[in-house]
């Protein structure tokens, strides 16, 4: 008698969350030397995944840029990097950003 082994084993993936999209893209189109902002990520998300769920805001996906250090042609946080200095500048500017979008 032979048996078989059954392989067909399908494991269920959990949905990658908008930060995990908007890191992956941004590294992936910072690295090809495309344009890489919040905007232009945007652009690029609605083509790529709008037909399905929903896309995040030009500003949700600056603050996320912000909290992963992927900002000013920066790839993450460095080793050395002073955590605390570095939340107080993008506070900062998260604040300057406000105040010229408050003032349009």
């Amino acid at each position: 008698m032979e048996t078989t082994l059954k392989t067909d084993v399908r494991v269920a993936l959990p949905e990658p969350t908008d930060d995990d999209l908007v890191v992956a893209l941004r590294l992936h189109r910072y690295n090809r030397g495309l344009p890489c902002g919040a905007s232009a990520l945007r652009q690029c998300m609605q083509k790529e995944v709008g037909h399905y769920r929903p896309v995040p805001s030009v500003w949700t996906i600056h603050r996320i840029l912000m909290r992963q250090g992927l900002t000013h042609n920066r790839t993450g946080w460095y080793a050395g990097d002073d955590l605390n200095a570095t939340e107080q500048r993008l506070m900062k500017e998260a604040n300057s950003y406000r105040n010229f979008a408050n003032a349009q």
